[in-house]
């Protein structure tokens, strides 16, 4: 009876222990599984995604400041691209890009602006600058053109040369002045500037068109025209800083002389030919005669009407108001403004 009850208990014993094996080893083969599938499985999709090559822009600098019609260069890095190109925009003020550098004219409206680059290849990356626009200590009353403001252009890549003055509110030149010019169609011309208060403007066109020219600093602002136009033959059109003299009939107020300053151009003149100028001389003349002197060019001309001169002109100007003071009695003067050329 004891033996029986023995062997019944060692049976018990041996199948607890094949039971706790069994559970072991059930346990170590699900470890295993689930080792190799999440180890297979996230080892290959993370490395997969991560190791893709995605494009990205960067913007050097990353922010500015400047004043009321400043200036700033940006650079544009692109990563990841075949195509390394960049488009440039802006929400206010004038940019001319040049590929991946870009200049950025502030507006005259203190602010904060953005400047942005976006790829060519992936117009989903892109990079953007805050440029702060902040009002000059000392405000400049005004900008004056001492140059034509009327360019006229007849073939690609005739240049002129534009030159202003900065007045203070007396109206007097400021000292140290730093002027900033540019081209709303920089395609249509080319603005270099030359000096503080210079530029040479290209023409890039031969198309008859025009475009407007910005002189800015420090909130003030001069505007000047860029125009390509077709002339008939025989016109010459000069410069109006070649002009030395006018002479008018007193009688009819009709233009009779021309004094030009002697230049293998002006001494090309002859009689029967049409002499055009800018806005600054105003000549809009037909040559009767023509004489040399020593440094002079000395020309008797009649009025020639504007369709004499120009086949094709497309202009639109306009010039900032103006202020004059009138006589209009013996102890009596007023104020007037207006817009208008200098010289016309």
């Amino acid at each position: 009876m004891f033996l029986g009850k023995l062997l019944e208990a060692a049976r018990m014993g041996v199948f607890f222990l094949f039971f706790a094996v069994f559970a072991v080893g059930c346990g170590s083969g699900s470890g295993g599984a689930d080792g190799g599938t999440d180890g297979g499985t996230d080892g290959g999709a993370d490395g997969g995604h991560d190791g893709g090559v995605q494009v990205s822009v960067t913007i050097d600098p990353e922010e500015a400041a400047v004043v009321s019609g400043g200036q700033v260069t940006f650079t544009a890095t692109v990563e990841g691209a075949t195509d390394d190109s960049v488009e440039w925009s802006s929400d206010d003020g004038f940019i001319h890009a040049d590929g991946n550098t870009a200049v950025f004219t502030a507006p005259l409206a203190p602010g904060e602006y953005t400047v942005t680059a976006t790829s060519v290849e992936d117009p989903a990356a892109s990079a953007s600058a805050y440029v702060w626009v902040e009002a000059p200590d000392v405000r400049i009353n005004s900008i004056r053109f001492t140059t034509d403001q009327s360019l006229i252009f007849t073939a690609t890549g005739q240049t002129h040369t534009i030159a202003v003055e900065v007045l203070d509110e007396d109206g007097d030149p400021v000292d140290g002045a730093d002027v900033q010019f540019s081209a709303d169609d920089p395609s249509f011309v080319d603005v270099q500037k030359t000096g503080p208060l210079t530029a040479t403007v290209t023409m890039l066109s031969d198309q008859v068109g025009y475009t407007t020219i910005r002189a800015t600093s420090e909130g003030a602002e001069a505007l000047a025209n860029a125009a390509f136009a077709t002339v008939a033959d025989g016109t010459v059109v000069l410069s109006s800083s070649l002009v030395l003299e006018k002479t008018h009939d007193e009688s009819t107020g009709d233009l009779v002389q021309v004094v030009l300053e002697r230049t293998p151009e002006t001494e090309a003149i002859a009689a029967g030919n049409y002499v055009v100028t800018g806005d600054l001389a105003g000549v809009l003349a037909k040559v009767e005669s023509v004489r040399l002197e020593a440094d002079r060019v000395i020309a008797d001309v009649s009025d020639a009407a504007f369709t004499d001169v120009f086949e094709n002109l497309d202009l639109e100007a306009e010039t900032p108001l103006a202020e004059w003071e009138a006589q209009i009695g013996p102890d009596l003067l007023a104020t007037v403004y207006g817009k208008g050329l200098p010289g016309g």
